[in-house]
């Protein structure tokens, strides 16, 4: 059993994958907001991913992480392009240095963006 977290965890994919890993292997879920109905058994840890600064205590030992969140606003581009950077660079340039830190041996990055079109004037 390995500790992984995952990001967008209450997303399409990643609801999925933490429900797939959860039985089997200690899953920390950084999440914007907590779900409602929250499962037992997963370290919920909140955390806008846009953000400057990050509250969220990453643990300090981790053996992998699936990176699957994205910023809301994906179908607000191009105006909302800062926060779409912030969580799709940003973020992954952050967690990329704690994996790192904390042992990762396997970082996954992914975006489902099943539902994002551009939009026509």
């Amino acid at each position: 059993m390995g500790r992984i977290l995952i990001t967008g965890a209450t997303g399409f994919l990643g609801a999925r994958l933490l429900r797939r890993l959860a039985p089997t292997h200690e899953i920390c879920a950084l999440v914007r907001t907590l779900p409602p109905g929250t499962p037992a058994g997963i370290t919920w840890l909140v955390q806008d991913l846009g953000a400057k600064a990050w509250a969220a205590q990453l643990p300090p030992s981790i053996d992998a992480v699936f990176h699957l969140a994205q910023s809301p606003r994906f179908r607000e581009f191009p105006e909302q392009a800062a926060d779409i950077y912030a969580v799709s660079a940003g973020a992954t340039m952050h967690l990329l240095d704690w994996a790192a830190q904390a042992g990762a041996r396997s970082f996954t990055a992914r975006a489902s963006s099943r539902s994002a079109r551009r939009r026509r004037s």
